[in-house]
This record gives C-alpha cells, sequence and structure tokens, in this order.
C-alpha cells in the first residue's frame, strides 16, 4: 500500500446522510487542462469537487475520454489554495448546455516528489469549498447510485 492512500484515509472524506461523498459545487474553482508535456488544451471553471476529482465546464475542446492530463485548479480569491500541475485522466466528456463538462480523475500515484503537500491542498480546496457552502446554505451536490 502506497504512503499516499494511507494519508488519504487519515483525513476522510466529506460525506453526507447516506455515507456517500460529496461532490462540491465548485463555481469558484478556475482550472487550466494540459496534455501532459503539451500545451494548454482548455480553461475552464469548475462544477464541482472532491479530492478525487473535478467536474469541469469548458468551451469548445478536442480533449477525449481517457486521455492523461495535469490540471491546475486556482481557488478564486485564495492564491494560497492552487493545486499545479495535478496528473489525472479524462473520464468523460458531455454536453452541457451550450459548453462541454468533462469530468478528470485525479492520479496521486503520478506526482512524484510532492505528493503529500498536494494531497493537502486537495483537501484543503475540499474544506474551502465545504466552508462555503455552510456558509451560504447551498446543499452538496449528492452523487446518485443505479444498480447495474
Amino acid at each position: 500500500m502506497s504512503t499516499i492512500d494511507e494519508f488519504l484515509r487519515e483525513i476522510p472524506p466529506l460525506k453526507n446522510k447516506e455515507n456517500i461523498p460529496n461532490r462540491l459545487p465548485a463555481e469558484a474553482l478556475e482550472v487550466e487542462i494540459k496534455r501532459r508535456g503539451s500545451s494548454l488544451a482548455a480553461k475552464g471553471r469548475g462544477i464541482d469537487f472532491t479530492r478525487k476529482g473535478v467536474g469541469i465546464k469548458i468551451g469548445e475542446s478536442d480533449i477525449e475520454p481517457y486521455e492523461n492530463v495535469h490540471v491546475t485548479i486556482r481557488v478564486k480569491n485564495r492564491p494560497d489554495l492552487v493545486l499545479k500541475s495535478l496528473p489525472g485522466q479524462v473520464r468523460y466528456k458531455r454536453e452541457w448546455g451550450k459548453a462541454q463538462r468533462i469530468g478528470v480523475k485525479f492520479d496521486y500515484s503520478k506526482v512524484l516528489w510532492r505528493n503529500k503537500q498536494v494531497v493537502e491542498t486537495a483537501i484543503s480546496i475540499e474544506s474551502h469549498l465545504d466552508e462555503q457552502i455552510k456558509a451560504s446554505r447551498l446543499l452538496p451536490i449528492k452523487l446518485k447510485i443505479s444498480a447495474g
């Protein structure tokens, strides 16, 4: 078992009454997506966030599911909360009104030399978004689980 998995278990994710991890509304997140070893592929705004991944609203883009990317996330009005060049994989791409929505699952195992710091930052962003929800009385987004 890797130390990063152990560290993630030390601080449990925020969960709802059904014990399912919350996807937190993330409009305060500015997101840049780059293909590995390449230039900027897309810019967007967060839709939802957990320490394991992020939903992003982007304009037209040729990013495809299962592409490996690096994600940089900045929290509006919080320059101290930045996840820089976090490896991940695009899990899906959908139409989202006049834009597109993509989901990126983070891959902490590929963060070689600063993995604990990166996880701590992701958890700090998650906590910050949770505090915003409590302050504004927004409800977290519930995951729908279907038996299939």
